[in-house]
């Protein structure tokens, strides 16, 4: 395997961790919202936050050239 076909697989891998963890994020919130629970819904914010900078960051690595 060459780099940019590791890349193209960390890019990949990186991006669907990103989206399922922003997926999760959003049900949480959800559930705090529904519930009308403060720490749940503090938590589902800070999880869509995360999910979007690790979404932000694969598509990052398609930048990264050698």
């Amino acid at each position: 395997m060459d780099f940019s076909a590791v890349m193209g697989l960390v890019q990949r891998a990186v991006l669907a961790g990103g989206a399922i963890w922003l997926v999760i994020g959003v049900v949480i919130l959800g559930l705090g919202l529904k519930n009308k629970e403060a720490p749940q819904i503090q938590s589902g914010i800070w999880q869509v936050v995360g999910g979007a900078l690790i979404t932000a960051a694969g598509v990052y690595l398609s930048t990264i050239t050698f």
